[in-house]
C-alpha cells in the first residue's frame, strides 16, 4: 500500500465484516437476554428464553474498537489528496446515505410491530437521519456516528496542506496522546467506567476512543513508507492505553450484562485484528488466490449497513419468530440471515443508487464535487 494506492485490500474488508459479526454475536447472543437497548426492551417484553451468551459473544464490542482503528486507516490513506470540503463531502457520500436507508427501514420495522408511537419513532428517526449524538436514537447502534463524525471533522484540519501526510499523522497522534492522558486521568481518579463510555459529550470529544483511530493512522503510516523509531515508540506507548480502555469496558459491561467478560481474550482479539491490519498489504496475494477483490468489497460495504440494521430489527425478528414456535437458536440464525440479506441489498443497490442522486446534486453543490471514485468506504460502525 503505496501513496497513491487507493485499491481495495481484501484484508480489511474481510476484517470490517468480522467486526460486525463480533457486534452482531453480542447482541444476538447476550444483549438481547440480558442488557437490551430501549427498544430492545419492550420488543423482547415475555421472550421467555434467556441466555449468558458464550466467553466470545460476551466480548463481541471488540469489534466497535477495531472498527474505529480500520475507520483510523482508511481515512489516513483516502485523505491524502483532497481539499477539506473534498474530503467532508466524500465522507458525507460514505456515511448519509446508507444512514437514511437504514434509519427508514428501522423505522417501518418498528412502527409496524406495534409496540412504539408513530411520533416518537418519528422523532427519533429524524434524529438519527441529522445525526444528532444527543438524545435516543431510532437504533442504538447510532451512538457511534457522532463518534465518527467528530473524528472527520478532526481530520479535515489536516487535509488541503503542505505534508499532509505527515499532518494527518501529527494530528492522530496528538489526538492519541489526549487519549492516553485521558485514561491514565481516569485511573488516577478510579472514576466509574460509565463516566467515559456512557457519556455522549465525552465520547464527542474523541478522548476515549482517540488511542484507536491513532493507532489505524499509525498502521496507514507504517503501510505507506514503513517503520520508522517514532512510529514504533507511539505504537508501544498506545497499546497500553487500549489495556486501560478493554478493561474499562469490560467493567463497564459487567455493569450491564451481570457477567465479567475476559480482559486478556479481548486483549487477544484486539491484537490479532491489528495483526491483520499490519500484514494486509503482504496478504493481499495470497488472499486474492481465494477472495475475489469485487466479493471482499462487496463484503466488506455490507459492514456499515448490518451495523447500523441488527439490532433492533434482529429483536423484532427475533420475537416474531419466538412466537411462530421456532426453536431459539434457529430463530437467531434465521434473524441474522434476514439482516444479512438486507445489509447485501443496500450495499449493492440501494446505497449506491441513492449515492448517485446526491453526486448529482445541483449546481450549486458543484464546488464539493469533481471528487473521484472513492473505493474506501467509511469503517463505522463504527463503527458497538
Amino acid at each position: 500500500m503505496r501513496k497513491g494506492d487507493q485499491g481495495s485490500i481484501i484484508a480489511i474488508d474481510l476484517l470490517r465484516f468480522a467486526c460486525a459479526l463480533l457486534v452482531l454475536g453480542y447482541h444476538f447472543g447476550v444483549a438481547y437476554w440480558v442488557a437490551p437497548s430501549p427498544h430492545g426492551e419492550t420488543i423482547m417484553a415475555g421472550t421467555p428464553w434467556h441466555f449468558g451468551g458464550t466467553p466470545l459473544a460476551r466480548l463481541g464490542w471488540i469489534g466497535v474498537e477495531l472498527f474505529l482503528v480500520v475507520s483510523g486507516l482508511v481515512i489516513a490513506r483516502s485523505a491524502l489528496d483532497l481539499r477539506w470540503t473534498q474530503f467532508l463531502w466524500k465522507r458525507t457520500l460514505r456515511l448519509a446515505p446508507a444512514a437514511w436507508i437504514c434509519a427508514t427501514i428501522t423505522l417501518t420495522v418498528l412502527a409496524t410491530s406495534g409496540r412504539f408511537g408513530l411520533g416518537m419513532l418519528i422523532d427519533e428517526w429524524w434524529r438519527s437521519i441529522r445525526f444528532w449524538p444527543d438524545g435516543t436514537q431510532i437504533d442504538a447502534c447510532y451512538w457511534t456516528l457522532g463518534i465518527e463524525t467528530s473524528f472527520y471533522l478532526l481530520m479535515a484540519l489536516a487535509v488541503g496542506q503542505r505534508g499532509r501526510a505527515r499532518r494527518i499523522e501529527v494530528i492522530g497522534m496528538a489526538l492519541g496522546a489526549a487519549s492516553g492522558a485521558f485514561w491514565l486521568w481516569w485511573l488516577w481518579a478510579g472514576a466509574s467506567p460509565n463516566l467515559p463510555l456512557r457519556n455522549t459529550s465525552m465520547m464527542l470529544s474523541l478522548l476515549p476512543h482517540g488511542c484507536f483511530f491513532a493507532i489505524g493512522i499509525l498502521i496507514a503510516g507504517l503501510a505507506r513508507d514503513g517503520m520508522t523509531w517514532w512510529r514504533g515508540v507511539a505504537l508501544a506507548l498506545l497499546m497500553p492505553v487500549v489495556g486501560i480502555e478493554l478493561t474499562a469496558h469490560a467493567a463497564e459491561r459487567v455493569e450491564a450484562i451481570h457477567v465479567a467478560p475476559s480482559v486478556p481474550l479481548a486483549g487477544l482479539i484486539f491484537l490479532g485484528g491489528i495483526t491483520v491490519l499490519i500484514a494486509a498489504p503482504r496478504l493481499q496475494p495470497l488472499l486474492a488466490r481465494w477472495v475475489a477483490p469485487g466479493v471482499a468489497r462487496t463484503i466488506g460495504l455490507m459492514t456499515y449497513p448490518l451495523y447500523l440494521l441488527h439490532q433492533d430489527i434482529g429483536a423484532v425478528l427475533l420475537t416474531t419468530f419466538a412466537r411462530a414456535g421456532v426453536p431459539p437458536r434457529l430463530a437467531a440464525g434465521l434473524s441474522a440471515a434476514a439482516v444479512m440479506t438486507m445489509a447485501w441489498l443496500i450495499a449493492r443497490w440501494l446505497e449506491p443508487a441513492l449515492r448517485g442522486v446526491l453526486v448529482a446534486t445541483p449546481e450549486r453543490f458543484s464546488r464539493f464535487r469533481a471528487l473521484g471514485r472513492d473505493i474506501l468506504p467509511s469503517a463505522s460502525p463504527p463503527a458497538g
